[in-house]
């Protein structure tokens, strides 16, 4: 399964009512998808993950804000809960029809927003944020078998290593991406593509700090121990 990147912020007051409107002010720092814009779906949830929704609405073409999507939520307020919301913003991707081309555009990827009380999933917050977003596939900032340049250059083994990396992390159907990215021209545009979602990322990230209350905020993933140093190592790379 490959593995995803986050954003957290922990706030310095999450009670009700300032929980809700740092909420409020994060979602309105959101990045939306040009094709896919606003928000999607509000799930409320109780007690933990396992324990099936108290409330799911679809909200495409409602045209809501966040202003809206608080509302909301304050009718369903409780500190045990958690509120996930859902959008789409935009990413470069590669998409390869053959080894030989490479083409990338801004494609949406998806969002999911949490707000998570104080007593939810036995304190989640604690670990995980008041606030968290799962801003997708770690690969679309780190890139896939090393190939960002940050921490190796590409050598004569340089296919057969992204060969062998692509085979455990790439997304289904792109079993050779990591090979055809090894080679010149493509990977220096590889890199590019990369840096320029890191720069995306590190915009919202700083935006989100400007707006919320924050203690504390931090970009971190699954696969990287620490991610936001390895964000900064591919743009130093360029």
């Amino acid at each position: 399964m490959a593995n995803h990147a986050y954003l957290s912020l922990w706030l310095e007051d999450a009670y009700e009512s300032t929980l809700l409107r740092n909420f409020q002010q994060f979602l309105e720092t959101v990045p939306f998808s040009v094709h896919r814009p606003g928000f999607t779906e509000l799930v409320v949830r109780a007690i933990s993950p396992a324990e099936a929704p108290l409330l799911e609405r679809d909200l495409r073409g409602a045209n809501v804000d966040a202003a809206a999507v608080t509302t909301i939520i304050a009718e369903q307020f409780h500190s045990d809960s958690s509120y996930e919301v859902s959008a789409w913003w935009d990413l470069w991707a590669p998409n390869t029809d053959s080894d030989a081309a490479v083409a990338w555009r801004l494609q949406p990827q998806p969002l999911l927003i949490f707000s998570n009380g104080q007593d939810y999933d036995d304190g989640i917050a604690r670990d995980l944020g008041h606030i968290q977003a799962d801003i997708g596939f770690e690969e679309f900032f780190t890139g896939g078998g090393g190939m960002d340049g940050a921490h190796k250059q590409p050598d004569s083994d340089a296919s057969a290593t992204a060969t062998h990396d692509s085979d455990r992390d790439t997304k289904p159907g792109e079993p050779n991406l990591a090979a055809t990215m090894a080679r010149g021209q493509t990977h220096m545009i590889y890199r590019e593509k990369t840096a320029a979602n890191v720069r995306m990322l590190m915009d919202w990230r700083d935006r989100a700090r400007a707006a919320v209350d924050v203690n504390r905020i931090q970009l971190w993933s699954e696969g990287e121990e620490d991610f936001e140093a390895r964000l900064e190592e591919i743009l130093a790379a360029r």
